[in-house]
């Protein structure tokens, strides 16, 4: 059996049969090689045209420190990288230029039935929070209006900020309670 490395010294004199006999020999495993980073076969397909092209153009400066097959497969993962980078590319081009999707030119207003549910689910925001017993109500209403630390809001209700910070949590279970039931 002729060895690789015969096959490239007659393929670099111009004999034909010896680098078809390469691809051959190789053709599968530079297939899987360009499959596995691309992802389909008809990728691939066309990675392993422009591998063979490749390799045959630049079969003269292949330097031999490594083996036929080693070389080929580093072509191939170039190869192959290169492709997929230029596909996702492509793909992104074409997405931005796509027509806008009617989500894309939709108002931002609200529609009348988004203000229906807002008004409905104020209302019963509001009637949960009036519900609740005055100790909760009014360090809930000040920690709503973010103007105020923990210590300004103990210091206004006359508690410690422990139990301003218990009263605002439980105030705040409370009223998420009362939403969901």
């Amino acid at each position: 059996m002729t060895t690789d490395a015969h096959l490239v010294a007659r393929a670099r004199n111009g004999d034909s049969l010896a680098f078809s006999e390469l691809i051959r020999r190789h053709h599968a495993s530079v297939h899987r090689a360009a499959r596995a980073i691309v992802g389909s076969a008809a990728d691939a397909d066309d990675v392993v045209q422009d591998v063979w092209l490749h390799a045959y153009m630049h079969l003269a400066g292949f330097q031999e420190t490594a083996s036929f097959k080693t070389w080929v497969h580093a072509i191939v993962r170039n190869r192959a990288i290169d492709h997929f980078r230029s596909v996702r590319r492509r793909r992104c081009a074409i997405q931005a230029r796509a027509v806008p999707t009617h989500v894309e030119v939709r108002s931002a207003a609200p529609s009348p039935e988004e203000l229906v549910l807002d008004a409905e689910r104020q209302d019963r925001l509001s009637a949960a929070i009036a519900a609740l017993p005055p100790p909760l109500r009014g360090p809930l209403e000040l920690w709503h209006t973010d103007q105020y630390s923990y210590e300004e809001m103990a210091q206004i209700a006359g508690v410690t900020i422990g139990t301003m910070k218990s009263r605002v949590f439980q105030a705040r279970q409370r009223v998420t309670q009362a939403l969901l039931g």
